[in-house]
């Protein structure tokens, strides 16, 4: 158990999920922002209302990148993270990251959204949004960075 003193009431909760992919070379499916296509991050979002986390992990990545995971496989929450926003009156961001074996994926569709999806360095990953969360997770999973 985590005791803040004082004491944080938390205003809002926001729960998303992310994928995390890499190829035999060591890159990792990236998507960018859709307003700068040069900063990525890794697939994922917001879940829904009472979603499981890693089936929202895998309806993100279908959604931003086309690419298909069957959720038969022995998916798992790989890692997770919390972020209290004390700036904005408490407000809790919660993160889920699910690793996801290369062979698994299948591009079936093109993305719904407006960014673009690449095979990346692990580098580039760290210089997009949350830069500073993916990180601590590529530390914590022992991904190499280049």
């Amino acid at each position: 158990m985590i005791e803040l003193n004082p004491p944080i009431t938390i205003s809002r909760l926001y729960e998303a999920a992310c994928v995390l992919c890499q190829d035999p070379n060591g890159l990792i499916l990236g998507v960018s922002r859709k307003n700068d296509r040069t900063s990525f991050s890794l697939p994922g979002g917001k879940l829904e209302k009472g979603e499981n986390p890693i089936l929202g992990a895998l309806r993100e990545t279908l959604e931003e990148t086309g690419y298909f995971i069957s959720p038969s496989l022995d998916l798992r929450i790989s890692w997770s993270m919390f972020h209290i926003n004390l700036e904005k009156n408490g407000e809790l961001f919660y993160c889920f990251y699910v690793v996801v074996p290369f062979k698994s994926l299948l591009k079936i569709r093109d993305t719904e959204e407006s960014g673009a999806v690449a095979w990346v360095k692990p580098s580039v990953i760290l210089q997009g949004a949350f830069g500073e969360y993916n990180k601590e997770v590529f530390d914590g999973l022992g991904i190499k960075i280049f």
